[in-house]
């Protein structure tokens, strides 16, 4: 599949500036709206027998003039950062996806793993840095049981590898783990 987008320049974006502890960020009304072009590939395999599928597929995105909260100055006090157009945010990975049922178990699970960088960067502190809030891998696993009288229990598990949460790369957000069981009927 290809794909191309836009998306224009939110009025946050453009006209108002927040604070957020010691981080200011400052609006712009200069930003011109992003474009995106993407292409993916995959495979879908699936058992004789229908109980248990697998897909992979692969994907690139790159999303020009793409709209960032740039550091324009930082101190042990203050940091000050403005909405730029940043140049090109530029993501490439593989999503693995599969199921399986065994009698009343029902296993599910999902990888992503992304490269997403800045490249051409408009900002030369930019280029070549992961994008915020972007982690290389993520992954979910889900198990459902089938109890009787139609009760249903279950159990997912998310994870992010760690991030960082800024265009510098310079203050990282930890590995997150999170479980959820529900039983339902």
């Amino acid at each position: 599949a290809a794909a191309t987008s836009h998306r224009w320049p939110t009025l946050n974006e453009l006209a108002r500036d927040f604070a957020a502890g010691s981080t200011t960020t400052q609006a712009n009304a200069d930003l011109r709206p992003e474009r995106a072009r993407a292409i993916e590939g995959g495979v879908d395999m699936t058992a004789a027998s229908g109980r248990a599928q697998l897909t992979v597929t692969g994907f690139r995105t790159v999303v020009h003039d793409a709209i960032a909260n740039v550091t324009l100055s930082s101190t042990s006090t203050a940091i000050v950062r403005q909405r730029r157009n940043a140049g090109n945010a530029v993501s490439n990975g593989v999503e693995v996806d599969g199921h399986a049922q065994m009698g009343p178990v029902r296993l599910r699970a999902s990888v992503t793993v992304a490269d997403a960088t800045f490249g051409d960067s408009q900002e030369a502190a930019l280029e070549g840095n992961r994008l915020p809030q972007v982690p290389r891998v993520s992954s979910a696993f889900t198990a459902d049981v089938r109890l009787p009288r139609q009760v249903v229990a279950s159990v997912v598990v998310r994870d992010t590898a760690r991030q960082f949460d800024d265009d510098r790369n310079q203050f990282t957000l930890a590995r997150a783990t999170q479980a959820d069981a529900l039983v339902s009927g």
